[in-house]
């Protein structure tokens, strides 16, 4: 297991990883584990599990986020690529498709629509018609 280096604070090592540690993937608190004798000792940190991600997983020294702004985290001196790809198109345009669908039911209009979504009055009106909300 590789000590986790806590990059944007106090620069010390309080975490190592765990088996599910997967540079390829989005970081999560499952991933990390709180060395000795930190544990033993009492001290807080994060819970280790898949749900807690993000500026959750912080240094308990100093506070800071062990990932930095590219959602990587610094193992042992070196950086290593925790991030998972972006969302493709497929991925996002269900949810953009539901949160329409369900604005519209609401009785908000395309431009107001549109200025939740960041879509044009005109594109959020095809997604209206097209499934069967217009």
């Amino acid at each position: 297991m590789a000590k986790v280096k806590c990059q944007n604070g106090c620069q010390q090592f309080f975490h190592e990883t765990t088996d599910q540690f997967d540079p390829e993937a989005t970081p999560h608190g499952g991933m990390f584990s709180l060395m000795e004798p930190f544990r033993s000792n009492g001290w807080n940190s994060f819970p280790e599990h898949v749900g807690v991600v993000g500026s959750a997983l912080e240094c308990p020294d100093c506070g800071a986020p062990y990932a930095d702004s590219s959602n990587r985290v610094k193992l042992d001196g070196d950086h290593v690529p925790t991030s998972a790809p972006p969302p493709t198109a497929a991925d996002v345009i269900p949810d953009i498709i539901a949160h329409v669908l369900a604005l519209s039911a609401e009785g908000k209009k395309p431009g107001e629509i549109g200025a939740v979504v960041g879509l044009s009055h005109k594109k959020v009106g095809a997604l209206i018609k097209k499934h069967g909300q217009g």
